[in-house]
């Protein structure tokens, strides 16, 4: 493990390292109240930092919710995969791509799921 990764083991979650090539980060039920706020609490940035020269896969479950005219709230499920192929700015990619589905979808962030970090090396 790298000196940028502890900082995974010290956020509001149950961190498991299934490989040299994956991560799986299961944060603790309604303890984020977004997804700047996980990222702060893991300390994306400082991680992200230790995989320069890899090609940064994040996938990302969460769940949102919109309101019901019956009283209570619908929630769903929503699935998110991004990489830096293109970009090296993945963590604002990641805030902005969710912001706008959920704007398209009418919704609001409850909870984060689970949120995979996979690498791969550049060709």
């Amino acid at each position: 493990m790298t000196d940028g990764m502890h900082t995974l083991f010290n956020g509001k979650a149950c961190t498991h390292i299934l490989n040299e090539n994956k991560i799986v980060i299961k944060p603790f039920p309604f303890v984020h109240a977004s997804m700047q706020n996980f990222i702060d609490d893991i300390q994306l940035e400082q991680i992200m930092t230790t995989f320069t020269n890899k090609i940064v896969t994040f996938k990302i479950l969460y769940e949102a919710y919109h309101a019901s005219s019956f009283g209570g709230s619908n929630t769903c499920g929503i699935f998110l995969t991004l990489d830096n192929k293109n970009s090296d700015a993945l963590i604002n990619d990641t805030l902005e791509k969710m912001t706008q589905q959920m704007l398209d979808l009418g919704l609001e962030f409850k909870c984060l799921i689970k949120f995979t970090l996979e690498f791969k090396e550049k060709v």
